[in-house]
């Protein structure tokens, strides 16, 4: 199984032997596990390149690049569009092992022959792959260096700018299956440019999780980079307290720009929470909470619950409000699910409910928190209306910074 270096720069014969030029390139198109290679670019004396579809390809092998029929025969072919060139896109550029969830410079690329045609089986980001580029190939033996190589279906190669942007703004898929947090450290690990390329191929639901777990700085640094209109369709999946973090932290005329451009309720909840202080229950809370009132049956809950599919986070604490949102309790989701359908609600929920003002301090409802043990919080004012929700989540930032739990992340792995 040849390695890309090794056969780059050899001379290319045709059937009768006679040498066409010297190999510059490999042109590989997707659609498959392992793209198969399409065509060969081949450099000719006055700086010509000629493409030669790989049906024309006998052998792409380190003693022998050679072609199945003479120089007349040859179907001179483009690069189209939607093909990748190893050597312009993929060699020397940072790939994503999704198996590995790393950011990694491609050293070489291993093809492979399968059925009479070849395939990009796995790129190589070994010092031996590096050696092997400049000629020293048998170094890696003497110094009995490892091989490290990522099979292709591993690889996600990063969007970039240029002139492979069009075809790298797709990924297959991979990537957008890994654990939001997983994903946010290998966008802290690429470039502004390529992070903020990377996110702009995921749908929005999955580009606002993403977003939620990086470090404030480099979320607005990505965020400020993309189109304001994009921006507020992923913002908009946020959380409301995590888009006033990021919101808070933007440019004041970006921030407005892309509120104004955002659906009128989402809007709303941002301005609202916008408003509170930052260092208080209000500037940490989300006003994403499910509330019910006493007199619905247990069974009428759990319909609406299944109609509203709401967010695990959400579920974890319902509460019971009256007609003028006044809090009366709460309700376990255990007590709901094993009550009789037709028992209503202000007859099983908890009226002793520990709640905060929205004024009261961050470093307060952590301990409160923490001493209780809970999960969240709901958020009153002065009136006892409920208004919001504090997560324990929420409260990390406050005793353990994002920025602190992403470097700890980076070190673990």
């Amino acid at each position: 199984m040849p390695f890309v270096s090794q056969i780059l720069g050899k001379p290319v014969r045709d059937a009768s032997g006679q040498k066409v030029g010297k190999l510059v390139d490999l042109a590989v198109a997707f659609g498959r596990l392992y793209p198969s290679v399409s065509a060969i670019l081949v450099s000719q004396p006055g700086n010509k390149r000629l493409g030669i579809p790989a049906s024309q390809v006998s052998s792409l092998e380190p003693d022998n690049v050679g072609l199945s029929v003479t120089t007349p025969q040859i179907k001179p072919r483009a690069v189209a569009e939607d093909e990748l060139l190893i050597v312009r896109d993929v060699l020397d550029k940072q790939i994503i092992d999704t198996e590995g969830v790393k950011v990694v410079r491609v050293n070489d690329v291993q093809i492979t022959r399968v059925n009479g045609g070849y395939h990009v089986l796995a790129v190589d980001h070994s010092a031996r792959g590096l050696l092997r580029r400049i000629g020293l190939g048998g170094a890696g033996d003497l110094f009995h260096l490892p091989d490290r190589s990522i099979k292709w279906e591993d690889v996600e190669l990063v969007p970039s700018d240029g002139a492979a942007a069009v075809k790298l703004k797709v990924p297959r898929g991979q990537l957008a299956e890994l654990h939001p947090a997983d994903i946010a450290q290998i966008v802290q690990e690429l470039s502004i440019a390529e992070g903020s390329n990377t996110i702009a191929t995921f749908d929005d639901e999955t580009a606002a999780r993403v977003a939620a777990e990086m470090d404030t700085e480099r979320q607005v640094a990505i965020m400020e980079r993309m189109d304001s209109d994009r921006v507020a369709d992923i913002v908009e999946e946020m959380s409301p307290d995590d888009a006033v973090d990021l919101l808070a932290e933007m440019d004041e005329k970006k921030a407005q720009e892309i509120i104004g451009l955002m659906e009128p309720e989402a809007a709303e909840d941002v301005k609202e929470l916008i408003g509170y202080e930052e260092d208080s229950a209000g500037g940490i809370m989300t006003t994403e909470f499910l509330a019910f009132r006493p007199d619905l049956t247990a069974e009428q809950v759990i319909d609406r619950l299944r109609e509203m599919a709401p967010d695990p986070e959400s579920v974890m604490y319902l509460y019971v409000t009256d007609a003028e949102e006044h809090l009366l309790g709460v309700l376990p989701l255990r007590d709901l699910i094993i009550a009789r359908p037709q028992t209503r609600v202000g007859d099983i929920m908890l009226a002793k409910v520990i709640s905060v003002d929205v004024d009261s301090p961050q470093v307060d409802v952590a301990k409160i928190l923490a001493k209780y043990n809970l999960l969240a919080l709901p958020v009153v004012d002065k009136d006892n209306r409920l208004i919001g929700m504090v997560t324990v989540d929420d409260v990390m930032d406050v005793v353990l910074p994002r920025d602190w739990r992403t470097r700890k992340s980076k070190v673990a792995v």
